[in-house]
């Protein structure tokens, strides 16, 4: 089973609420696909820890702050890849 999980980071570590999701995930023996945006979501230095297979990350104008539209867009374009 693939579950993609949104994670979310500050300063370039993963905040707590994120830790949470990718413990559950991995407790369910999930392959983890993760994806962030906004700044330093390219270099998230605590990923590996989490078993993650795939992170997907964007970064610049409208995925600077909380954004559903601009989110969904970016993400419609990674998947579509």
């Amino acid at each position: 089973m693939k579950v993609l999980i949104f994670v979310e980071q500050s300063e370039g570590k993963l905040k707590a609420s994120s830790k949470e999701l990718l413990s559950i995930g991995n407790e369910a023996g999930a392959e983890i696909i993760s994806v962030a945006f906004g700044s330093g979501s390219d270099g998230i230095s605590d990923l590996s820890e989490w078993g993650i297979k795939k992170h997907y990350h964007g970064a610049g104008g409208a995925l600077e702050k909380p954004n559903p539209e601009a989110y969904l867009s970016a993400l419609t374009k990674i998947f579509e890849a």
